[in-house]
C-alpha cells in the first residue's frame, strides 16, 4: 500500500516528529548539535536548555524522545542528573556528547564529538523505526513522542 499527499491517512497528515532536548551552556555547542542532527531528522522538534536544572524541569514538562547532553555542561554529580532525568521521563533516550571516559549508567550512551555524525545518521533513523510501528498498531495519533512501552536507545 502506498500513500500520496492527497491521502488523508494519519501517516501522511500527521507524521511522527521526534522531540529532542539539547543541553549545554555553550551556544556554539547547541548549534553544532543541531547542525549534525537536524539534517538526519529534519522534522525534529528541537528544544534547548542552558543548564541541568532547567533541563530537568523541561524534561518533566514536555514530551521528549531524546536528550543530548554536552558532558561539559553537566553538574559534578552526573549520576544524580541521570537518575533525576530517569525519574522525570523514564522512556527518554539519554546521550552524553563529549570526551568523557565512561557513561554513568548502562542505559546512557556516550558519544564522542568525532562519532556524532555517524551516530546521528543511524540512531535517529532507529528512533523513528521504533516509533512508527507503534503508531500503525493504533497508538494515539496526537502523541508525537516515543511510546512509553518502547525501550530507550542504548
Amino acid at each position: 500500500m502506498t500513500f500520496d499527499r492527497s491521502d488523508r491517512s494519519p501517516l501522511s497528515t500527521r507524521p511522527w516528529r521526534p522531540a529532542v532536548l539539547a543541553v549545554s551552556d555553550d551556544p556554539q555547542v547547541l548549534a553544532r548539535l543541531a547542525r549534525v542532527c537536524l539534517p538526519m531528522e529534519p522534522y525534529t522538534r528541537w528544544m534547548v536548555e542552558s543548564d541541568a536544572v532547567r533541563a530537568l524541569e523541561r524534561l518533566s514538562a514536555a514530551a521528549c524522545d531524546l536528550m543530548l547532553v554536552d558532558v561539559e555542561a553537566l553538574p559534578p554529580q552526573v549520576d544524580g542528573f541521570v537518575l533525576a532525568a530517569r525519574r522525570a521521563r523514564p522512556q527518554v533516550a539519554i546521550v552524553l556528547v563529549g570526551e568523557a571516559q565512561t557513561a554513568p549508567h548502562e542505559d546512557v550512551r556516550l558519544v564522542a564529538w568525532s562519532e556524532l555524525p555517524e551516530w546521528a545518521a543511524m540512531e535517529l533513523a532507529r528512533l523513528r523505526c521504533r516509533a512508527e510501528p507503534q503508531r500503525l498498531a493504533g497508538a494515539d495519533l496526537d502523541e508525537t513522542t516515543l511510546p512509553d512501552a518502547l525501550p530507550s536507545l542504548s
